[in-house]
């Protein structure tokens, strides 16, 4: 009598199969919240051990075919704020979500990679299916080192989407180009950082951001940002596309993970509320990057999602029956996570249906407070009105000006200022005011995540009233210690 193995299956009374077992990843879900953003790196539930029972061909002729799965293991989600508004350019503070998809990798080994990015509901289709996928693109080139596709969106988009001057600037600024002394004008001072760069890169020295300049200047960036470089061979396509079907792509406005209240979206849209409205957008906002179970391997013109450069139509023709209401305001907000019914196109649902990084809330934490603490030589140098204080972030979303608070105490003379409710991903200027003549500007352009709030303890030293940047001491510059 034949003994048949577990699992085989009996053909016809005369063959014996393979069987075979098909497995997820088998990490588990841990979540890690990024910075304060609202970023999300996570692992994705295991799915069961199934079995897999494959009969033979008929007859024995040709061969059967077991059609893999398409299971996520694990997610990156970049928060909206990694990218100014309308931007695809990459924010330097960004380096913290390309360190935590290079954990999440080595996690995961062998798991190839996909890139969504999404888009909030402001704007047209076309515009936001565009500009999605020009930030998956982003993303993408970062991690391949590839200048070129960094080229191209400086290019063809230019400052529109966050390309122009400011953004060499931004990149000089953050890999330490600048010339010091600061030369006296804005425009000398971009350019001296510009020459700075070319002549420690074996450059033309002519103090213009050119095309070879720019070649350099990208992938130093780029390495800063991801210091390990990923092959074509780590994505969901292997690169097969030249376009980068299958690699990455946009899904404009259609996925959102927050819709509005009717009542709420009808306040939003006034003209006054419009940086709180782009700000409780900045969920929607996001780069998705998945991790695939290893060994799938996709033909690019298998994928349904369109390239970032082919408009919307081939979206379309994946979504729900009842896309358009799935993602319109109702009665009141809804989210992903609470109702799985805000996404328009079905094939995206499919892959992040029980993904933390659209299931989990996105939304950005306010820092409570920003306490600026100092002390005085005597109470006679507080007036009513003096000194002033002015906080405001680069872009103009937070402005807000406070003179000092009334606990002045006699005997250390101590005060302190407490701005509430700064915005995450924001980089902030703070002007001292002491009278209508006389104003400094005490830290200039300062990262959001770089703010420490040293609040008043009882029964502390004078030393323990400093607000500073982190990293910084008391007896750095950036300590406020007014005691003359």
């Amino acid at each position: 009598m034949t003994k048949w193995p577990p699992g085989a299956v009996k053909w016809g009374g005369s063959r014996l199969m393979k069987h075979n077992q098909i497995t997820n990843s088998q990490h588990s879900p841990v979540e890690e919240e990024i910075g304060s953003r609202g970023s999300l790196a996570a692992g994705h539930p295991s799915l069961p051990t199934l079995p897999v029972l494959a009969a033979p061909s008929h007859g024995g002729r040709g061969k059967n075919t077991i059609r893999m799965e398409l299971v996520t293991v694990a997610c990156l989600r970049l928060h909206g704020d990694c990218f100014a508004f309308g931007s695809s350019f990459l924010a330097p503070d960004s380096q913290d979500e390309f360190r935590a998809l290079a954990k999440l990798r080595r996690a995961h080994p062998g798991a190839p990679l996909s890139i969504f990015g999404h888009a909030d509901p402001v704007g047209d289709d076309a515009t936001n299916k565009a500009l999605s996928g020009h930030r998956a693109e982003s993303v993408l080139a970062v991690l391949l080192h590839d200048p070129a596709r960094w080229e191209k969106r400086y290019v063809a988009s230019g400052p529109n989407e966050g390309w122009g001057s400011g953004s060499i600037q931004t990149m000089l600024a953050t890999l330490g180009y600048q010339p010091t002394p600061s030369p006296a004008s804005p425009q000398a001072a971009a350019k001296a950082a510009i020459e700075q760069f070319q002549r420690r890169n074996d450059l033309v020295v002519d103090g213009l951001a050119g095309p070879r300049t720019r070649d350099k200047l990208f992938l130093e960036y780029m390495t800063f940002l991801s210091p390990e470089q990923a092959q074509k061979a780590d994505f969901l396509g292997a690169g097969r596309d030249s376009a980068g079907k299958c690699d990455a792509q946009g899904c404009g406005e259609f996925n959102p993970v927050m819709t509005f209240g009717k009542d709420e979206l009808q306040e939003l849209q006034k003209p006054e509320n419009k940086a709180l409205r782009d700000r409780e957008n900045s969920v929607n906002r996001r780069v998705v990057v998945l991790l695939f179970r290893p060994g799938v391997e996709i033909p690019p013109d298998k994928w349904p999602c369109p390239r970032t450069s082919e408009g919307a139509g081939g979206c379309r023709k994946r979504f729900w029956s009842d896309a358009d209401s799935r993602r319109a305001a109702t009665d009141a907000r809804r989210t992903f996570g609470g109702t799985k019914n805000t996404f328009a196109c079905r094939f995206y649902q499919r892959l992040v249906n029980d993904s933390p990084c659209e299931l989990r809330d996105g939304k950005a934490k306010l820092l409570d407070r920003m306490t600026i603490s100092f002390v005085l030589a005597n109470a006679n140098q507080v007036s009513t009105e003096y000194p002033k204080y002015l906080l405001r972030s680069t872009d103009g979303a937070y402005q807000r000006e406070l003179t000092p608070q009334n606990d002045l105490v006699s005997s250390d003379q101590y005060l302190q200022v407490r701005f509430e409710n700064l915005l995450p991903g924001k980089r902030y200027t703070l002007h001292r005011e002491d009278s209508p003549s006389i104003t400094e500007i005490v830290f200039d352009d300062v990262a959001f995540d770089a703010i420490v709030d040293q609040e008043r303890e009882s029964n502390s030293s004078l030393t323990d009233h400093a607000y500073a940047l982190a990293g910084l001491t008391v007896s750095d510059s950036f300590a406020f210690d007014w005691t003359a």
